[in-house]
C-alpha cells in the first residue's frame, strides 16, 4: 500500500476511507490506557469495512425451515389398562345409567389412572357410589 502525506498521518489510497472505530489505526486501546486491542471492526488494517458490522446469523437454510420430526403423541387411551380400573370400567358399562354418563366416568377412569398409576379403593367406592 503506497502512504501519501506527511506528518505520520496514515492515509491509504484515493477512494479508500480509515475504519470508523479506530480512525484509521487499526488498534483500539481501553479507556484507562492498558492494553491496546485489533480493532474489531476492521480487524487491524484500518480500512473501512464495506459489510456491516454486525453479521446476521438468522438460520438461512431450508433445512432450518423443515418441521421438526418429533415423535408423534402417543393415542389416548379409550379403556382402562389396569385390573382395578377395568373391572371398575365393566361396572359402569353395565351399569343402568345413560350413556352420556358411562362415558363421562369411564374417562374419568382412565384420567385418573394416568395420574396416580392405579385406581385406589377410595376411588373405586367414589365411582360406586355414583352407580347407585
Amino acid at each position: 500500500m503506497p502512504w501519501v502525506g506527511t506528518c505520520g498521518a496514515r492515509e491509504y489510497d484515493v477512494g479508500v476511507e480509515s475504519c470508523q472505530v479506530c480512525g484509521g489505526d487499526g488498534r483500539v486501546t481501553n479507556s484507562f490506557g492498558g492494553s491496546s486491542k485489533t480493532c474489531p471492526a476492521c480487524h487491524g488494517n484500518g480500512r473501512r469495512v464495506e459489510e456491516a458490522l454486525f453479521r446476521d446469523v438468522t438460520k438461512t437454510k431450508p433445512s432450518h425451515y423443515a418441521a421438526s420430526a418429533k415423535a408423534a403423541a402417543p393415542a389416548k387411551a379409550t379403556w382402562p389398562t389396569t385390573h382395578d380400573g377395568t373391572t371398575l370400567a365393566n361396572e359402569v358399562k353395565a351399569s343402568a345409567l345413560a350413556e352420556e354418563a358411562k362415558a363421562r366416568l369411564v374417562r374419568e377412569i382412565i384420567e385418573y389412572e394416568g395420574s396416580h398409576g392405579k385406581c385406589t379403593q377410595t376411588f373405586s367406592k367414589k365411582i360406586r357410589k355414583q352407580l347407585r
